[in-house]
């Protein structure tokens, strides 16, 4: 007979139900698999859910915002993790929240200078004779 540890540890759980478990290594594997982000129950992230459950698991929580997790994103009722967490989480996770606010600015960025040297470069190509006409 299988014993339900053995079922757990052997079982496919997206971040939210590893976090329910309160497993580092099942968590990890859980991120691994679905995304830091991916989301479980009413719509929650896994770190929503290491915040609502438990009291906060600061272990938990720190490795996520680590591995990117975005405390921005809503669960289903419109709530992110900044809603949940207590006023001494709230600094950790705004400037977590503001890294990916600024990384996400700047790949906009590069790929917007990528897109214009780009257009650059046809420009040029049609402009020089010496490659003519296919």
């Amino acid at each position: 007979m299988i014993s339900r540890r053995t079922k757990v540890r052997n079982a496919v759980m997206v971040p939210t139900e590893a976090v329910g478990l309160r497993n580092m290594d099942l968590i990890k594997k859980a991120v691994v698999e679905h995304g830091v982000d991916a989301r479980g129950a009413w719509g929650r992230t896994a770190l929503i859910e290491a915040i609502v459950l438990y009291n906060p698991i600061e272990e938990v929580v720190d490795w996520l915002i680590s591995q990117g997790a975005d405390p921005a994103i809503p669960d289903n009722f419109g709530k992110c993790a900044l809603d949940y967490a207590p006023e001494e989480m709230q600094p950790k996770l705004r400037a977590a929240q503001n890294r990916i606010l600024v990384s996400k600015r700047i790949a906009v960025i590069r790929s917007t200078k990528a897109a214009a040297e780009e257009d650059e470069a046809d420009e040029r190509y049609k402009e020089n004779p010496k490659y003519g006409s296919w």
